[in-house]
């Protein structure tokens, strides 16, 4: 985080929580206490994280829907009315936009900050892979990284470029 604190997603545990271990002192301490299945930190310090199909914020120890629900599939749409499959990482740019790779739809998403939810490359449920300028079709994106314009897209057979991302 923006202190220097390392942020753990435990979710193998008996009951779900994400850590805080300060490096300096030593001192692992409760952020939250819940499932996230994907955790990513905007440049503000602010946490986001993942739970199936649906996309929270957390702030202190209190954590806000910003989109999806308990409900999985596929739907661009406003908080949660937007779908998200089970799985995939997410990312956070500076203007904190979440970047989600929705693997079980084969597509990467934004979420704006007001939840706004944009398919930005990949078909849903066309699985495959394509060279050229995205969108195109995506073999299930596990991952995302944000650096400067560009959003990375790791699949289990390629490593995807959005250039100038919005």
């Amino acid at each position: 985080d923006a202190s220097g604190n390392i942020l753990i997603a435990d979710t193998y545990v008996p009951r779900p929580v994400i850590w805080k271990f300060n490096p300096s002192t030593g001192d692992l301490t409760i952020l939250y206490l819940g499932l996230a299945n994907a955790l990513a930190i905007a440049k503000s310090g602010t946490a986001y994280f993942r739970v199936a199909g649906s996309i929270w914020k957390l702030v202190g120890a209190s954590a806000t829907l910003v989109a999806g629900s308990t409900a999985t599939g596929y739907a661009d749409g406003t908080g949660a009315a937007a779908l998200f499959g089970n799985s995939g990482h997410i990312a956070v740019d500076d203007a904190e936009n979440i970047y989600v790779a929705d693997t079980d739809s084969d597509t990467v998403r934004q979420v704006t900050p007001a939840g706004v939810v944009t398919t930005l490359a990949g078909k849903q449920g066309v699985d495959g892979f394509g060279t050229g300028p995205t969108p195109q079709v995506l073999d299930h994106p596990s991952g995302v990284a944000v650096s400067g314009v560009n959003l990375f897209i790791s699949m289990p057979s390629a490593v995807g470029v959005l250039l100038d991302r919005p």
